[in-house]
């Protein structure tokens, strides 16, 4: 997260592309909110988690669960269709991780080692998130185009990278509910969305608003056309996004982008 006297730029997933480009275009983030901005870490920056569940947790206010519940064989269950229900997938490249399998979660980068040490951090995270409501401007993103999610879905399993309406707008509701006004951005493949009436097939490279200038959906290129290893996003992509993003926040403040 990104927070200054005024503005907050959030990452809340669904994987960790969100935080790193939004960590890595500081600067210029800061030259299109006129504010130095400072970094926080929040719970949401290195997971993969799929977005009906982010909304779950932020609904609930149970960002994390007790470290006992989680799984740490590495093992997600396949998505049911995929095989028999209750099939077990192998370990992500032989690398155990926790799994919050009640809400289908990654903690993507954490190992685990020292169970009191992990619910501090979880705990601090979820402080920092709460600084949210104290700014006036809050600006959430979320994103499905992280290059290897597929991949990574096939090999470990347990999360939903299709973005559906409904999510999307339980999401924006909940995060006005516990923060105060906010917008809600949503990089997206259009392959990925579901129920959006069409918007599917909307022109690459667009933003469309929805729920009455809530929420902001960006259409950007299928990143399959690119390396498929590389999780961290095309930085190009993302300024554009950014800037669209920041002129929509000003126009919906009346003031000149």
């Amino acid at each position: 997260m990104l927070i200054g006297a005024r503005t907050a730029i959030v990452p809340m997933g669904i994987s960790c592309q969100t935080a790193f480009q939004i960590e890595k275009q500081k600067a210029a983030i800061e030259d299109l909110v006129g504010e130095r901005l400072v970094e926080r870490a929040t719970p949401f920056d290195w997971r993969i988690v799929g977005l009906d569940n982010v909304a779950g947790m932020v609904e609930r206010g149970e960002f994390y669960p007790p470290p006992a519940v989680l799984d740490m064989a590495g093992q997600a269950q396949r998505p049911a269709g995929r095989a028999e229900a209750g099939a077990e997938l192998p370990a992500h490249k032989s690398r155990p991780r926790p799994y919050w399998r009640s809400e289908r979660c990654w903690f993507w980068h954490e190992r685990l080692t020292d169970f009191e040490a992990f619910t501090e951090k979880q705990a601090h995270l979820v402080e920092n998130l709460a600084l949210v409501r104290g700014v006036e401007r809050r600006i959430f993103f979320v994103s499905n185009i992280q290059a290897n999610l597929r991949t990574i879905r096939r090999d470990a399993g347990g999360f939903r990278v299709r973005i559906e309406r409904k999510d999307v707008i339980r999401l924006a509701d909940v995060l006005d509910r516990r923060f105060g006004p906010s917008a809600l951005h949503m990089v997206a493949r259009p392959n990925l969305l579901r129920d959006f009436g069409g918007l599917e097939k909307a022109q690459l490279g667009t933003t469309l608003t929805l729920e009455g200038g809530r929420v902001f959906v960006h259409l950007v290129d299928n990143p399959e056309k690119h390396d498929a290893d590389d999780w961290r996003g095309d930085r190009a992509t993302w300024q554009k996004v950014f800037q669209r993003a920041l002129e929509s926040l000003r126009l919906h403040e009346g003031v000149p982008a």
